[in-house]
């Protein structure tokens, strides 16, 4: 009796019986490199969890599996290059060798994973390694009728663990992104370089009691005391006595366009807007923008430099903490109020974490610190993101981290 298939697939092009016979070399494999070792497998959800049942059931050695959530797509279903921990593990891997399982691997995957091997590496485990069914190398447009399995037939070929043939899986480089250098989709870092990860842990348990003990009372105090629209009266002026710093980092990076939008939405608001209290030049169609120094240093190709924490301010690099300062300097406000208002422009991914932007920071903070087995690290990982997302706002999609 011929086999019903939906009307929607054209063909099966890899029967189940090829899948079931690679996964048992997948297992086998596995089963000889990790044969001793103290072995967790890392599905993300949802898609890996059929492949990472079946390829369990095939490795004939000790191991626990437990399951993480990533996303990085917009609402328009493209990848907006950010991706952020959704669901996280639930026990710790420190010193364990972690195997991260995924069924398909396409470019925008391929970020979520590196992002991945980033994160795992910086919870201090033995080794962090790849395992995936099949390769789709490129995007590719196809018509609504090809099933999924005829869309990445072309990746047969591909169908391989990422583990060296021979010897341990931490010896030899991973031939998963040797592939994607070659397809010109290579993974980018999941953070910015942390040398100093010692010294800066010490000044982010100090921050974190900082934060318990006065800061997050003092913001959830602010948000319940100061109504709504005073708070976001707040946000315009201090955006507004910032109009200096985004005009001189627009001039500087040529964009002279955008600097003259700024110069006329400084006057405007500063006039008609009484001092920024209120934004009558978004309501005229001229909304405005954030630009800094670490951005114009970027653009003028200047390093991010190693991760740092500071005391109070939190996470920065040294290239946007060296353009921080230089912004104390193209700001009015500093020399009027003797730098008091240090505070609220306190910059951590450009932005300023006094009251107004911890309050609207709040709740994001808390669930990444209840969500996550190591703060630290994900707090590193978040500002890497959001941080390399204002860059890539500012300099162009292209624009790559370094």
């Amino acid at each position: 009796m011929t086999e019903k298939i939906h009307p929607d697939i054209e063909a099966i092009r890899i029967s189940e019986a090829e899948i079931a016979a690679r996964v048992a070399e997948l297992g086998a494999s596995i089963s000889r490199d990790y044969e001793g070792r103290d072995l967790v497998l890392v599905g993300i959800l949802t898609g890996s969890t059929l492949f990472l049942a079946d390829l369990v059931r095939r490795i004939d050695i000790p191991l626990s599996f437990d399951f993480v959530a990533v996303g990085s797509y917009g609402a328009d279903t493209r990848s907006s290059g950010v991706v952020k921990i959704l669901k996280d593990l639930d026990e710790p891997v420190e010193s364990r060798h972690v195997l991260i399982v995924e069924d398909v691997l396409n470019p925008a995957m391929a970020r979520r994973v590196a992002y991945l091997m980033e994160n795992m590496s910086a919870r201090r485990v033995a080794s962090v390694r790849v395992c995936t069914l099949l390769d789709k190398p490129t995007r590719r447009r196809a018509p609504r009728t090809l099933s999924l399995l005829r869309l990445l037939a072309a990746a047969w070929l591909a169908l391989a663990v990422v583990l060296p043939r021979s010897g341990h899986a931490a010896d030899e480089p991973d031939p998963l992104f040797d592939v994607l250098d070659e397809e010109g989709a290579e993974a980018e870092p999941g953070s910015f370089p942390d040398p100093f990860e010692g010294v800066n842990r010490s000044i982010f348990a100090f921050n974190t009691v900082l934060d318990r003990w006065a800061l997050d009372p003092l913001t959830n105090s602010y948000r319940v005391v100061v109504p709504r629209p005073v708070q976001r009266a707040i946000v315009r002026v201090l955006a507004n006595l910032n109009t200096s710093v985004v005009f001189i980092n627009d001039t500087l990076q040529a964009d002279f366009e955008s600097a003259g939008l700024t110069l006329w939405r400084g006057v405007v608001n500063t006039t008609v807007g009484m001092g920024g209290l209120l934004d009558p030049s978004t309501a005229l169609g001229v909304p405005g923008h954030r630009n800094d120094f670490g951005i114009t240093l970027a653009r003028w190709g200047v390093a991010s430099g190693p991760y740092l924490m500071f005391p109070v301010l939190g996470p920065t690099n040294l290239r946007d903490s060296v353009g921080s300062v230089v912004d104390l300097a193209f700001r009015p406000s500093t020399f009027l109020l003797w730098g008091t208002d240090a505070l609220a422009y306190a910059t951590i991914q450009g932005g300023s974490m006094g009251l107004t932007e911890r309050a609207s920071a709040l709740e994001g903070l808390q669930a990444l610190r209840t969500s996550s087995i190591d703060y630290y690290a994900a707090l590193r990982n978040a500002y890497f993101q959001s941080r390399v997302a204002a860059l890539r706002e500012a300099l162009g999609a292209d624009w790559e981290p370094r």
